[in-house]
């Protein structure tokens, strides 16, 4: 995966476009996140479908209007990305993405910062 790819994904959600943003996932995405419990109740905190995915955004970005990532670092690995950003200026945040050989989304892991 490319540098341009984490940009791209930062740029999307700091534009709030949730089609852009979905743009990046597959339709088998597994997304794990801590944050999945404010609007689902699943033991694993995973979401495998990209159409509980969209739910999933669209409720988050109806509920932190002025949310917004600045871009720490990219770091790049075997068809992952790891990006680490400031959430709101305030809260560290890393995502782990994954990709299939056709370059989307098929795992991502969403971390925070432990204050």
């Amino acid at each position: 995966m490319h540098k341009s790819t984490g940009l791209n994904w930062i740029d999307a959600w700091n534009n709030h476009d949730l089609e852009r943003i979905l743009e990046f996932y597959d339709e088998k995405i597994s997304h794990t996140s801590p944050k999945i419990a404010n609007y689902f109740l699943l033991p694993d905190h995973t979401i495998k479908s990209k159409d509980m995915l969209r739910q999933y955004f669209q409720n988050a970005l109806a509920q932190n209007p002025d949310l917004r990532f600045d871009l720490i670092h990219i770091l790049e690995g075997i068809k992952t990305l790891v990006l680490v950003y400031k959430r709101n200026e305030m809260e560290t945040a890393a995502e782990f993405l994954g990709f299939n050989d056709s370059g989307l989304i098929i795992s991502s892991r969403s971390h925070y910062e432990v204050l």
